[in-house]
């Protein structure tokens, strides 16, 4: 269940900012980085991500929806911030795809770059959450 928590709060953390950054455009987060992320789409990310933090929260017994959408939010700058760091490495090698799996999509490594540093992050919060 944990597991499917976290891929569900990358996922909206993913949707959230394409289809806010999308519709909103406006300014550039990192524009060396990544040329199409924006600071609207981030912002989306976020709070889509503490959205599905909050519900997975309340499908869960004895878990507070206000701290199920901070995890959320929280998961989801980090997984925003992997997603950049991946794009910075991709740069500064000088190649535009991570690897040849998935062509033209940034690669096999675009895919998961975000869930790369988000997954850590939710582990240390799950062992520090069960020592307390």
């Amino acid at each position: 269940m944990l597991a499917t928590g976290l891929l569900a709060v990358v996922w909206a953390s993913d949707i959230g900012a394409w289809a806010v950054g999308s519709a909103v455009g406006g300014a550039r987060l990192a524009p060396r980085l990544s040329p199409r992320k924006t600071w609207a789409g981030a912002a989306g990310g976020v709070a889509l991500a503490a959205a599905a933090g909050a519900g997975l929260a309340a499908a869960a017994s004895g878990v507070s929806p206000f701290l199920g959408a901070l995890a959320g939010a929280a998961l989801s700058a980090v997984a925003q911030f992997s997603d950049l760091f991946e794009s910075w490495l991709k740069r500064r090698r000088g190649v535009k795809d991570s690897g040849a799996i998935l062509p033209g999509h940034g690669g096999l490594l675009d895919r998961v770059d975000g869930l790369l540093g988000a997954a850590p992050a939710f582990a240390a919060a799950v062992v520090l959450a069960e020592g307390s």
